[in-house]
């Protein structure tokens, strides 16, 4: 049968959709299910924690078994993408926001098509220039492609696809569950709670050893923990929150529970965050003591007047400088005390880095081709392989260009200032959510000018997911649907 909007408020849990989704018409009860809504929420995080497990490898650097993997990852990931929207999404009824995520993969997809020669000569005069001096090796050829290696960008394209993909289930699922919001996060918190797991025991088999999870790097594993770590810190303050009883929960009961909630929160931040340390990342510790020093100063300052919003930050800054002192470990002090002998491998590969973005001001060199296209301009430890650039801002501006950049810009753009309006309320569940997801997208953020976390396909897809999760929040308070704190996590407390 065929449900109308008019229909749709007369069924079990088909309140929401109805009001997320204007003239949304349904094939039956089966696509508002909550039980489909469970089942893909459950497929994704099975997948993802899948891809944490064997796509944890950085692209460039993993052998054919590994690069596999992450592009089984990534077709499971779009076929689940498909289903959604066979089953509980129509296509279109895509929203301005959703048709902007699929804007990357359709620009590398562009990268990889053949255009006329004289086109090229005026996109990418450095990429015409390759193409002639193939000329007396290969057959000329008066059509190429703007990528320098377009296996590599076809091969991303795959990966941006599924984020995207990835992306818009998540986005679409935080509105259903929007009653109760927090029921996204778990399969990222679950994933965090059996990485840490891993690495602690790792850890502590031995003196020189250092946690790294399922992964092969440290700081791409401290990457992965340090975006879900704001998750488990948010709910102290969650549960700290002044929550009216109601006859059905009596005030004592509702005190108990969310003082266990809060002792939950405080278990599982100190859990990923140890795990963290012992991984020994030095960019990983001050990007996750980052995040929480951020999350801590958004939520007093935002239940204090604003004239005690500078004493917050004092006092912050004060206690963080105090954990700096007091929380590394001997191994991890002697690491930060190697930067100095160290540290200068990356500033010259940064320094060439800009003579490549020189080169592919406008369309870059192609996603992925990074390694084979620096290699002109590399004037810096000339016996090693520079397939990264240690910095992903500029790695992802010499190969995308100036206008891959500005197509990247767009949505995430709409998605960040949708995440300032969520933190503007300070008792809502999207307003805790916005705080958390903006404490995941600031530790990432500031890892990434070191390291290459987003060329980790496991990574980048924890990262669409923690968007999917920020460009809800913030449209919840935008239409005045966020569910108030007695609704939901006081039910949990409750519960528990």
């Amino acid at each position: 049968m065929i449900l109308s909007r008019s229909d749709a408020g007369t069924l079990p849990g088909c309140e929401t959709v109805a009001g997320n989704y204007p003239g949304y018409t349904l094939s039956g009860r089966l696509s508002d299910s909550r039980i489909i809504s469970v089942f893909f929420l459950v497929c994704a995080g099975l997948i993802v924690g899948f891809a944490t497990v064997f796509a944890g490898g950085p692209i460039a650097q993993s052998p054919g078994e590994l690069r596999t993997d992450a592009l089984i990852c990534a077709l499971l990931l779009g076929g689940l993408g498909v289903c959604y929207c066979t089953i509980v999404r129509p296509l279109g009824l895509m929203s301005r926001l959703e048709s902007l995520l699929f804007l990357v993969p359709v620009y590398a997809l562009c990268q990889v098509i053949p255009l006329p020669l004289r086109v090229v000569r005026i996109l990418s005069p450095a990429r015409a220039k390759l193409a002639d001096a193939l000329q007396p090796v290969v057959t000329a050829s008066r059509w190429v492609p703007i990528s320098a290696t377009p296996s590599a960008t076809l091969y991303h394209c795959l990966l941006f696809s599924a984020c995207a993909s990835l992306l818009f289930v998540v986005y679409d699922l935080s509105k259903r569950f929007s009653h109760r919001p927090w029921i996204v996060t778990l399969p990222l918190i679950a994933v965090g709670i059996a990485q840490a797991i891993i690495g602690l025991v790792q850890a502590s088999s031995g003196t020189d050893s250092i946690a790294t999870g399922t992964y092969p790097i440290r700081n791409h594993y401290a990457g992965l923990l340090e975006m879900i770590l704001p998750f488990s810190a948010i709910l102290v303050f969650a549960a700290s929150a002044n929550w009216e009883p109601t006859a059905s929960r009596p005030k004592g009961a509702d005190g108990l529970g969310k003082i266990l909630v809060a002792c939950v929160g405080v278990a599982l931040t100190a859990l990923l965050f140890a795990a963290i340390l012992s991984s020994l990342s030095r960019m990983g510790f001050v990007a996750s003591l980052a995040s929480l020093v951020f999350i801590v100063i958004a939520e007093v300052a935002r239940r204090l007047p604003s004239n005690k919003t500078p004493w917050v930050i004092a006092a912050a800054i004060g206690i963080t400088v105090l954990l700096v002192g007091v929380l590394p470990s001997a191994q991890l002090v002697a690491r930060f005390g190697d930067l100095e002998k160290y540290g200068n491998d990356r500033s010259p590969a940064w320094h060439d880095t800009l003579k490549l973005i020189k080169a592919y001001p406008a369309v870059g060199c192609g996603l992925g081709a990074y390694e084979s296209s620096f290699l002109e301009f590399k004037n810096s430890a000339p016996a090693t392989t520079q397939d990264y650039a240690h910095n992903d801002y500029l790695q992802y501006f010499a190969e995308i260009g100036l206008v891959g950049f500005a197509v990247a810009v767009v949505p995430l753009g709409a998605i960040i200032f949708r995440l300032l309006r969520g933190l503007r309320n300070p008792r809502s569940e999207a307003g805790w959510l916005s705080v958390a997801c903006a404490g995941s997208l600031l530790a990432i953020g500031i890892h990434s000018c070191v390291d290459f976390n987003l060329y980790v396909p496991a990574n980048m897809f924890v990262l669409a997911w923690i968007l999917g999760i920020s460009a809800y929040a913030g449209e919840s308070e935008k239409l005045g649907r966020s569910p108030r704190a007695s609704n939901t996590m006081s039910n949990l407390c409750a519960a528990v």
